[in-house]
């Protein structure tokens, strides 16, 4: 008896398919659907044709696919799997007599502001989901009530629900089928009072909410007690002040990644959420000021710590330094907001404890510290600017065009080996400036990007 190949004919043609041309970009980035493409591809047996079709049909894009004829939509239905809608789906070109039921992915952006009730019975249709998101409002009554009721698989909800009559009471119930399966969770409500007593989502990973309700915030930390990963989008203060409160509670011990945006009564707080927990990987913090403490507080995760990002009103490099010098694991760093010197403070690399680990940073100055070097470096710059305008205009590619299979980069377009953005010519920096910075740049091993004010320059080599 024949060996079996343990992958069979389906699992090789989904390894492939994804290298089929169907899909064409035009010049202005617009990518259209072109079915005609693959008849060359299904002009074959009738094996071979009726297990790839499935595959080059996954995929509905509405926009992209708007020019395709409706039958040809309508015969392909069943094979829909991923559906990413930017209209109502009450309006969706499906085959009548096949209902598109199938679907595993549903995306609904949001051009308009909230999901008819054709919608939500198109949605409860599809009770294979693993994916859904949407932008779009949900008014949640007893007619939506049961709207995930016979979903099993659900992995990844993004939800957005309208304003929610409080004299309810609690919504639990609305997630209760889809509680046990769901792996991410992106929640946004309008109202005051969304009441989440109650709800419990044993394993949820990943967290992103905007929730105006302090204690709605309350309640959902408290029912994910293996999360892993939180990002409360809404920089108000009311639920930041209570999130806060509820990590000092010691709830979520296993966060990894963390974001924050604290006032200045949170500060001490914060501090000691980050001392009563261990194993952050990545920190995204928003504060008024930098003190000592937090500084402190942000090293005790110096053996885990691989990804940070501070915004401050006004940063200097003291005691930020603190961080880098303790946390030796450290390969993405954004800092906002420092002055110039106090950039070239950050890129000494005897500033940091393990610099060859360090592969991106982003440095933004001051607004004040910004207009006064600009006034400063007006005419310096402006000197520049015009003995290397015609050169710099005329290059795309950061090598001598005069002799491209040399392979040496322009001294006009480089700076010590790093590129210098020809389409940000009007904001370039100081070039003595950017020397200094990449020349103790050398100093990091696998720094290929710095980005200073939203200015990406890039190690060509």
């Amino acid at each position: 008896m024949a060996k079996v190949n343990p992958l069979d004919l389906p699992e090789i043609l989904s390894q492939v398919g994804a290298h089929i041309s169907i899909w064409h970009q035009e010049n202005l980035g617009i990518v259209t659907f072109r079915p005609k493409d693959m008849l060359s591809c299904t002009q074959v047996s009738r094996h071979f044709r009726d297990t790839l079709l499935p595959i080059l049909w996954y995929t509905f894009h509405e926009e992209a696919m708007q020019n395709v004829p409706v039958d040809i939509l309508r015969k392909y239905t069943p094979f829909f799997r991923v559906h990413e809608c930017y209209g109502y789906l009450s309006t969706y070109p499906i085959d009548k007599r096949e209902p598109c039921t199938r679907l595993l992915h549903l995306t609904i952006a949001s051009k308009y502001n909230t999901l008819k009730a054709q919608d939500v019975e198109f949605i409860k249709r599809n009770t294979m989901l693993k994916s859904l998101v949407t932008s779009r409002k949900v008014q949640i009554n007893s007619f939506y009530g049961d709207m995930f009721y016979k979903f099993k698989n659900l992995v990844h909800l993004g939800f957005h629900m309208a304003a929610i009559d409080p004299r309810r009471g609690s919504h639990a119930h609305f997630f209760h089928p889809i509680s046990a399966t769901l792996r991410v969770l992106h929640l946004a409500c309008e109202s005051e009072a969304l009441g989440l007593q109650g709800v419990f989502f044993p394993n949820v990973k990943e967290l992103v909410i905007s929730l105006p309700d302090p204690q709605d915030a309350a309640d959902l930390l408290q029912g994910c007690p293996y999360l892993e990963s939180l990002d409360p989008i809404a920089s108000i203060p009311r639920p930041s002040s209570s999130i806060i409160e509820t990590l000092k509670l010691g709830v979520c011990p296993y966060l990894k990644n963390l974001r924050l945006w604290a006032i200045m009564n949170d500060e001490k707080d914060l501090v000691e959420v980050l001392k009563g927990r261990t194993g952050l990987e990545r920190l995204n913090i928003q504060i008024e000021r930098l003190q000592e403490c937090l500084a402190l507080a942000i090293s005790c995760h110096a053996s885990t710590l691989v990804n940070l990002s501070i915004h401050v009103d006004e940063l200097v490099w003291l005691p930020f330094s603190l961080i880098p010098m303790s946390c030796g694991q450290l390969k993405n760093v954004t800092i906002q907001y420092l002055g110039y010197e106090d950039m070239e403070s950050a890129m000494k690399s005897d500033h940091w404890k393990n610099p060859e680990v360090l592969e991106s940073i982003n440095l933004t100055c001051n607004a004040r510290t910004h207009r006064q070097d600009l006034f400063r470096l007006r005419k310096l710059l402006l000197q520049e600017l015009r003995a290397r305008r015609d050169c710099l205009l005329s290059l795309t590619s950061g090598y001598n065009q005069g002799t491209p299979s040399s392979g040496s980069p322009n001294p006009e377009n480089s700076i010590l080996g790093w590129k210098i953005p020809s389409e940000n010519i009007g904001r370039l920096h100081d070039r003595s400036f950017l020397k200094r910075i990449f020349k103790d740049a050398e100093g990091f091993e696998r720094l290929r990007t710095i980005t200073i004010s939203k200015i990406v320059y890039k190690r060509i080599h």
